[in-house]
């Protein structure tokens, strides 16, 4: 982890922080030691098991994922250290006012984004939610949307060989490649992977898509070590009413997330997104390559257009004034809606119109729920706030 890191000089083995000596006052070296040691061990059980099958596929499951972590403490007690010491040093950075705001900002991406999806998801979460952590926080955690660290291109490389081994051509190349071009490096990347841009062989400008290394583990296990977590501190403090309420709330995120993970799934939420709203509300959405798609590499169209961040004040308005009917339609019309409408997910196109990407998480919403939301709008006009409640019920917000 980045709070020690083990380094070999002169043939012996030392144990070396990646903080300042100010911030480990105090902290026992056998400590620091043993998480270092635990670490190794981990990773090095991890990359064996790589080569097994997991017993819990592409669907949350968490029973299935509690029984194949119960066996493997190693495992978890390596990754709290890791999660401990990673929140530690992010921590830190964010309150070392001899950094200026950009580098602290900086130090605690990297230490949030070190510790994968379930945890950055949840940053980039808390960065929509300025009513929670403050204005500077919330702008630093924003640009974890779409500029996240990115990963070695030969991982992405043999990621795409592996999804496409029945292709009888090669990944880049001439007319039978898979690609007629391909970026050298991505041009972006997020929480669960990196895009790429290139062409197919008939000249169509695409973005690959490609998923991170061994992600299905990570996340079982940061499911794994957050549902016993929350669960050990719920039953001692008793925040609600029983670790089965807990657990059930992580339940829920984490059926998003494991689907977030099948690139052809969100190839069918885009398609049926495209299908119900592209004549309903001015909005471009990409079209899939179904061909050159599997469960890790989604190839669409691309799109050409600016993030909202990189626009002036008139062009944001411009952008809000398509983007709220359209989320609006999604809400009242048909019920099935973009879950993730953050600005890393939309862009005001060359063309003046909206553009939307990243159909992994979605959702779609019952008459109930719908009629409940419709109500609860009518009552908030009217002054009517204890109305609310059944109307939330009807949400599903209360129970």
């Amino acid at each position: 982890g980045p709070l020690v890191l083990a380094t070999k000089a002169s043939g012996r083995w030392q144990a070396r922080s990646a903080l300042p000596k100010s911030h480990l006052s105090g902290v026992p070296t056998s400590l620091l030691l043993s998480g270092a040691l635990l670490g190794v061990l981990r990773r090095h059980n991890g990359s064996k098991r790589r080569l097994q099958a997991l017993p819990f596929g592409a669907s949350y499951d968490g029973a299935a994922i509690d029984e194949y972590f119960n066996r493997r403490p190693l495992d978890t007690v390596g990754r709290i250290y890791e999660i401990t010491s990673c929140l530690y040093t992010a921590y830190a950075a964010w309150n070392d006012e001899s950094e200026t705001l950009v580098a602290r900002g900086k130090k605690l991406r990297a230490g949030i984004g070190t510790l994968g999806p379930v945890f950055v998801k949840l940053a980039q979460t808390l960065a929509t939610r300025a009513d929670l952590v403050d204005k500077e926080l919330a702008s630093q955690l924003g640009l974890m949307q779409d500029s996240m660290p990115t990963f070695d291109n030969e991982v992405a490389l043999t990621t795409i060989q592996e999804e496409f081994s029945d292709w009888p051509g090669p990944v880049v190349g001439d007319s039978s490649a898979l690609f007629a071009e391909l970026s050298s490096g991505p041009v972006a990347a997020a929480s669960l992977a990196q895009v790429y841009r290139g062409k197919i062989p008939d000249g169509t400008s695409v973005a690959v898509k490609v998923q991170r290394p061994n992600l299905l583990e990570r996340v079982g296990l940061d499911f794994y070590v957050l549902r016993s977590t929350l669960g050990l501190i719920n039953s001692i403090t008793g925040i609600t009413r029983s670790s089965a309420v807990v657990k059930a709330v992580l339940d829920e995120v984490g059926d998003g997330l494991f689907a977030e993970l099948d690139f052809c799934q969100e190839s069918e939420h885009i398609e049926r997104f495209r299908d119900l709203y592209s004549e309903k509300c001015d909005v471009v959405v990409p079209r899939v390559i179904w061909e050159r798609t599997r469960t890790r590499v989604l190839t669409m169209t691309w799109l050409s257009g600016r993030k909202p961040r990189d626009l002036d004040p008139q062009e944001k308005l411009k952008l809000v004034r398509m983007a709220a009917p359209c989320l609006s339609l999604q809400l009242m019309d048909v019920g099935f809606l973009h879950c993730d409408p953050h600005e890393g997910n939309m862009l005001l196109l060359d063309d003046g119109r909206l553009g939307l990407i990243d159909f992994g998480l979605v959702s779609q919403m019952t008459a109930v729920h719908q009629e409940s939301m419709a109500s609860a709008i009518l009552n908030m006009i009217a002054g009517e706030y204890k109305a609310l409640v059944p109307c939330f019920k009807g949400m599903g917000i209360l129970n």
